[in-house]
């Protein structure tokens, strides 16, 4: 399922960061929530919602003293619980997206699992705000979706239906996560992405800022990427299968195959109908990770696969610059203009999300 979970973001432009931040590998804009913290809005649904909090976990007490205790809440959004379990895959899957053989301390484990719940608030509160605007998603929509999928990696809906059985889901499910991704993008589109025009103006005032200071010798590097996204609600064994087939291609690129060819093919960044090709980057650009490998590998050279909380990662460096070279890191208007819509997208994110918790009523029970 973990392949097929990306295609839907990239065909609906659906934002990067875990939920949703921009163009697949760039990081979700998260805050992590240091701290427990009670937020208050409206007095009567505060008084509501603990009145429903008091009712579940008196009710969840009551089943523990019979059984053993199987879930518990750790946080109310506004009149909505989320669950230990909910807690425990998405914390999960950010362990899996790391190096198998690193450990971790206690702190660092704690600010995972803060960094998860955070998360699944951002979800909850970006739901809350579809239903408040009255947006659905069709079934239609939906299907439209499942039939890109199928296009994109040319099978049948009986495959599909295969694929997802033996990753222990069903068509129902991922359908049901269609639906949950669609709708997401399509709040964020309307409170986000629209909301953000690049003029002349600036594209023109950022090259002047930005061009000199980036034509510096050695601080130019330009990629091809093939892309493997991981959802935050993709089972671990699901990861690491991914992590295989991404080890695979990169075995047939080193035995021959052409990297280009093989981003067209298998690649889930929208830069795979152009062979992965991700343009120039300076240090700094680049996530840490990404950026290690890309100023460390000869030209021509193919990475191991990298990890990163998007996703997989296989780049290949294709050329480099230094002081003699001909253009700026962003050689052309596209470039820049993709640049600064990435970064206002990004920020007008993350004030709109901070927005919604000052709003909204959220009690963390950790």
């Amino acid at each position: 399922m973990d392949w097929l979970q990306a295609e839907l973001i990239e065909r609906t432009g659906a934002l990067p960061n875990g939920s949703f931040t921009e163009m697949s590998g760039i990081d979700e804009p998260l805050k992590l929530c240091a701290q427990k913290r009670e937020k208050s809005g409206i007095s009567m649904q505060t008084r509501a919602v603990q009145v429903l909090v008091f009712f579940l976990c008196s009710l969840t007490c009551a089943i523990a003293g019979t059984e053993e205790l199987i879930d518990r809440i750790v946080a109310v959004v506004n009149n909505e619980v989320i669950t230990l379990s909910d807690l425990n895959k998405v914390t999960a899957l950010m362990f899996a997206g790391v190096d198998k053989n690193q450990s971790f301390t206690e702190e660092q484990r704690a600010e995972i699992q803060q960094k998860a719940l955070e998360q699944l608030i951002e979800k909850k509160l970006i739901e809350q705000k579809a239903r408040e605007f009255d947006i659905k998603v069709s079934d239609k929509e939906v299907n439209r979706a499942i039939e890109d999928v199928l296009k994109r990696n040319n099978i049948n809906l009986e495959q599909l239906e295969a694929l997802l059985k033996k990753d222990g889901s069903s068509l129902d499910e991922y359908r049901k996560m269609l639906r949950s991704e669609i709708l997401q993008s399509k709040v964020i589109g309307r409170e986000v992405r629209s909301k953000v025009t690049i003029t002349d103006k600036d594209i023109q005032e950022y090259y002047e800022k930005n061009g000199k200071q980036q034509e510096k010798p050695g601080e130019k590097v330009r990629i091809q990427q093939i892309f493997f996204a991981t959802p935050p609600d993709m089972m671990p064994k699901q990861v690491e299968k991914l992590s295989s087939q991404l080890e695979e291609i990169r075995a047939k690129i080193l035995g021959g195959e052409d990297f280009g060819q093989m981003a067209v093919k298998f690649s889930q960044d929208p830069s795979a109908k152009e062979g992965g090709d991700l343009g120039y980057f300076g240090r700094g650009e680049l996530l840490p990770v990404i950026e290690n490998a890309a100023f460390s590998l000869q030209l021509g050279e193919v990475s191991q696969v990298l990890r990163t909380p998007a996703g997989l990662h296989l780049i290949k460096v294709i050329d480099k610059k230094g002081a003699d070279g001909q253009s700026g890191i962003y050689s052309t208007r596209e470039e820049i203009e993709e640049n600064l819509y990435r970064r206002e997208v990004d920020a007008l994110f993350m004030k709109w999300m901070e927005e919604l918790k000052k709003k909204a009523y959220i009690k963390i029970y950790m």
